[in-house]
């Protein structure tokens, strides 16, 4: 019967250590928000907060982890009132205006029609400008280029401050430096001859 010495056990972890493998699990990450603002009495608009980059929570705040900074384009808002019409803003129409605070967010016009009339939902689409992503972790992920976020509200209509988060899907790869697996490799090698050797010892005597 085979019997799992230490020497087995470190050898076995030996040839682990030397497979050049990735660790791939799927993972879902924030990168940021669209809202639903109310500005003044008679208007309201749509805020995209871009949370990547010099935004994003410090390790070890899962919330928005991504330290790229990524930018959000071809953004395209479509409205649905809840009469059934609907109100799209392409990204050609300039309803979106890169705010000069950081850069990565954006401003929507405030419009009368978004008071006048109840929103029973809105969704965003657009592109991710970066695909090959760190976080605060120190993990590297990849992630679908293109993204998809639908605001609704349980009372049938949004509400001021109303939101929804801006998602991706991503791949973690999680692989150690070459130099590190071989040291690894080194020293566990080094650590299971000196246990056999120590065996060996102790039968003889």
């Amino acid at each position: 019967m085979l019997q799992f010495t230490p020497a087995r056990i470190l050898l076995a972890l030996v040839a682990f250590a030397l497979i050049p493998g990735e660790a791939l699990f799927a993972d879902t990450i924030n990168l940021g928000f669209i809202q639903f603002i109310e500005g003044s009495s008679t208007t309201a608009g749509f805020n995209l907060l871009n949370e990547t980059g010099p935004n994003s929570s410090p390790f070890p705040d899962p919330s928005f982890p991504v330290v790229t900074a990524v930018p959000f384009s071809d953004l395209e808002l479509f409205v649905n009132f809840a009469d059934g019409s609907a109100e799209v803003f392409p990204s050609s129409s300039g309803y979106f205006a890169l705010s000069t605070v950081d850069n990565l967010s954006f401003i929507g016009q405030q419009e009368s029609d978004f008071v006048t009339k109840a929103i029973s939902s809105a969704i965003l689409t657009g592109t991710f400008g970066a695909t090959n992503l760190t976080l605060n972790d120190g993990y590297h992920v990849t992630i679908p280029p293109s993204f998809t976020a639908i605001i609704t509200d349980p009372l049938g209509s949004l509400q001021d401050g109303d939101f929804s988060l801006i998602t991706a899907s991503a791949t973690t790869v999680a692989a150690p430096e070459p130099a590190s697996a071989a040291l690894l490799a080194c020293g566990l090698i080094g650590l299971a001859l000196g246990v056999h050797r120590l065996r060996s010892r102790l039968r003889v005597s």
